[in-house]
């Protein structure tokens, strides 16, 4: 019986051990490629920021709450009531106040047109001073021409009447309008003025608490957009580094650990 023919391997090496290689090496890959994201993001100094957050949110709840003691609960209850009051007195008169607008609406609209009139009637009383200097040069058609500019004049004078009347009118409607929501505005600026330091506190507190925005912000891979926490670096004036025979501004990045170092209220434990 024949002997087949040697057949010739198409690869010089062991397809399947190939893949095996390959799956593994990708995995490995895969495995120190995750380990390198999470190594850089979980740094010490972003750890000890995220603590003093945690720690200026609780002291800036103790200077609220501090603040909310000193407010007099008969100052707030006697603002919030008259308060109330002018709101009411300002419903009262709110059909008043909506007539009030339309005209002043109305009036504007004429302000604008008769703005408009005006600039044409101006343009055309150009043109007839122009043609008049012509006809004093010329000697032509004189007293026509300076009857047209007369008259344009008295027209343009006229309209700037007018114009200045609805202007006045439309100030005067400008500040009936302010007069009706002056005394609750003034309620509303003393009130603010009374809470100002409160607002200012819980505002804070705002900004400091971890919600969605600050997990995503600060997240592996997403913490290149605006991350909370971050390197905080300071240019010194006047201290240099050479490198390369060239002078170079020294940084320091201190703060970036020491997040207190220049926070007053936190020099205890």
């Amino acid at each position: 019986m024949p002997v087949p023919p040697h057949k010739r391997p198409d690869r010089h090496y062991n397809f399947r051990k190939t893949n095996i290689l390959f799956a593994v090496s990708s995995i490995v890959l895969l495995v120190v490629t995750v380990w390198m994201v999470f190594a850089d993001y979980a740094k010490p100094w972003k750890q000890l920021q995220a603590r003093f957050r945690e720690l200026e949110r609780a002291a800036v709840a103790e200077d609220l709450e501090v603040e909310r003691q000193k407010l007099d609960a008969a100052d707030v209850g006697a603002l919030e009531a008259e308060l109330a009051q002018e709101a009411a007195k300002l419903e009262s008169q709110r059909a008043e106040i909506a007539e009030t607008e339309g005209t002043r609406s109305k009036i504007d609209k004429k302000v604008y047109a008769m703005d408009a009139r005006s600039r044409g009637t101006k343009s055309l009383l150009d043109t007839a001073r122009y043609e008049l200097d012509s006809a004093l040069q010329k000697e032509k058609n004189v007293e026509e021409a300076r009857g047209d500019v007369d008259r344009l004049r008295e027209r343009w004078v006229e309209e700037l009447k007018q114009l200045e009347l609805l202007i006045e009118q439309r100030s005067e409607l400008d500040a009936e309008l302010e007069q009706r929501r002056s005394s609750i505005a003034a309620v509303e600026d003393r009130m603010a003025a009374l809470r100002s330091d409160i607002s200012s506190l819980e505002l804070r507190i705002a900004n400091l608490d971890k919600k969605l925005d600050y997990f995503v912000l600060n997240a592996p891979l997403t913490d290149f957009i605006e991350p909370d926490l971050r390197v905080d670096q300071v240019m010194i004036s006047g201290l240099y580094q050479n490198i390369n025979f060239t002078n170079v501004d020294r940084v320091d990045r201190c703060a970036t650990c020491h997040v207190a170092a220049y926070r007053l209220g936190f020099d205890g434990e």
